[in-house]
């Protein structure tokens, strides 16, 4: 078998998703997987687990009716990773960037046992960190001109939809995904978020300026969990709003969409 591996973390979606893209682009065999990390599992709360479950029974049966699956894995995520490069003679592992303390990490520890991991950017932002910066070349320490900088570099456009078809996965072994424990506050899956970011920007948005602290009122767009584990993209919602920002007929409505 010559496959890459797609290292699922914090983008449980099809569309727009840059790791999925260019590891369909080496044109050979897509193996999706997505590991429990017991380091993560034990210290969080019940209901992010069921969401987070939730989400990867949706992510698996997306994938089914495309013609592949996810293999699902437990345990140090470079032993797990070792493994499957092992059982399928993947040439490359691609997974989306990640920024924070706990993720460079864990993927220090999986370079370091000399696995073929390639980390597409931006990953789980917009634009990568590194990206925006002042003059001198550091961080910016206070958000206005940062976000002044930020919205001066054009955001790429390019927006990539949901594959059509996936290759077929190889015969591995995977693990059965846990069963969510409690009907969900928020139900999970990219169907669900695109839905939600859809009625957001039929109306609410144009308010969100002003409305968005008044908790007395449901004027915000409920997506914080999808944006979590990425079954949206940032990019898609920035770009939506930019649109309708640059279309936007009156002041009210471009500072609701700006903000």
């Amino acid at each position: 078998m010559n496959d890459v591996i797609w290292w699922l973390r914090r983008d449980l979606r099809l569309n727009d998703n840059p790791a999925l893209q260019q590891a369909l682009a080496r044109g050979q065999g897509l193996v999706p997987v997505f590991i429990l990390d017991d380091d993560l599992i034990r210290n969080a709360a019940p209901v992010r687990l069921d969401f987070l479950y939730a989400g990867l029974h949706d992510l698996d049966a997306r994938l089914r009716r495309l013609g592949s699956r996810l293999i699902v894995r437990r345990g140090p995520v470079e032993t797990a990773l070792a493994q499957l490069v092992q059982q399928t003679g993947a040439t490359a592992i691609f997974a989306g960037a990640d920024y924070s303390p706990y993720a460079r990490r864990r993927d220090e520890r999986v370079k370091r046992e000399g696995l073929p991991l390639v980390l597409v950017e931006p990953g789980v932002t917009a634009r990568s960190p590194e990206s925006v910066l002042t003059a001198n070349g550091r961080p910016y320490t206070v958000f206005t001109p940062y976000s002044r900088a930020w919205r001066a570099v054009p955001l790429d456009a390019a927006l990539s939809p949901a594959p059509r078809a996936l290759p077929p996965v190889p015969s591995l072994e995977s693990l059965s995904l846990p069963e969510p424990g409690r009907p969900p506050l928020f139900p999970a899956g990219e169907a669900e978020a695109l839905r939600r970011l859809d009625g957001f920007l039929s109306g609410p948005v144009y308010a969100y300026a002003e409305e968005r602290d008044r908790l007395d009122r449901e004027a915000t767009a409920f997506l914080s969990p999808y944006f979590r584990f990425g079954m949206l993209s940032a990019a898609a919602a920035i770009q939506a709003c930019m649109n309708l920002e640059a279309a936007a007929q009156d002041e009210r409505h471009r500072n609701g969409c700006a903000t």
